[in-house]
């Protein structure tokens, strides 16, 4: 249930990635697809009397869906494939749900985001004199507060045991805020932090850039992305192709 409107950005270096240089055409065609298909903003919608929300760089679809919207000369199998593919490069996950598949694009945030890039070039109407107080702001606003949390000195000694391991530090304020909640959930702190160590063993073991690996308040977020990292949950393996997604509340 994606929204149509808007954008999104593509990076040129893509080209040189060989999530790209490696791929088939059917493979190019389908992984656009998918970013054009995902959320730009959280939605919720209901469901056989229930509420289910997607973040950001989610999206609710089918397999059937995928290769309707990527076009005629993509087959289900192609789609099939090309998730297999991605899920392994660590570019998405998949996951099937109760209301459909559930498809999450890894570093959404770090790439469609408008933290760091909102006020850079957006507006190509924009002088060089109103980018930079721009800039200024929003770096200022985060510098602020870094400086704010790190008086409060509100960060647990757990907490910290966490961030000391996990392989990107990026807005720790943001990351601790989704750490809690986690714990509020059931979620330990040792859990967490066996979560994060596994994460930065994969990413040592596989030389993944900086760039790839996912924010700690992605890895922390209501999606439990960190939970793969636990060695106690399944994936399903089940495929659910449908259509009947629910009707979109917000």
């Amino acid at each position: 249930m994606p929204d149509n409107k808007g954008w999104i950005k593509i990076y040129r270096e893509l080209l040189d990635k060989p999530i790209w240089q490696l791929s088939t055409k059917e493979q190019k065609v389908i992984l656009i697809t998918l970013l054009l298909m995902a959320n730009h903003k959280p939605k919720k919608w209901e469901w056989n009397g229930e509420q289910f929300e997607c973040a950001q760089g989610q999206f609710i679809t089918s397999i059937a869906k995928i290769a309707e919207k990527s076009g005629n000369d993509i087959s289900s199998q192609n789609v099939r494939t090309a998730l297999k593919r991605f899920e392994k490069l660590n570019f998405l996950t998949n996951e099937s749900t109760k209301t459909g598949r559930l498809i999450t694009i890894v570093n959404w945030e770090a790439y469609q985001g408008y933290d760091d890039e909102a006020n850079k070039g957006a507006n190509k109407d924009l002088t060089k004199t109103s980018q930079r107080p721009n800039k200024d702001l929003t770096t200022n606003k985060n510098d602020k507060e870094d400086k704010n949390v790190k008086k409060e000195n509100i960060y647990s000694d757990a907490f910290d045991s966490f961030w000391k391991v996990y392989p990107r530090k990026k807005v720790k304020p943001r990351a601790y805020k989704c750490y809690c909640a986690r714990l509020k959930e059931g979620y330990t702190d040792e859990q967490l932090l066996k979560a994060a160590q596994q994460y930065a063993k994969e990413c040592e073991e596989t030389a993944r850039e900086e760039k790839f690996i996912q924010l700690p308040s992605t890895f922390l977020s209501s999606n439990k992305p960190f939970e793969d990292y636990l060695g106690e949950l399944d994936e399903d393996e089940q495929d659910i192709e449908t259509g009947a997604y629910g009707r979109v509340i917000e």
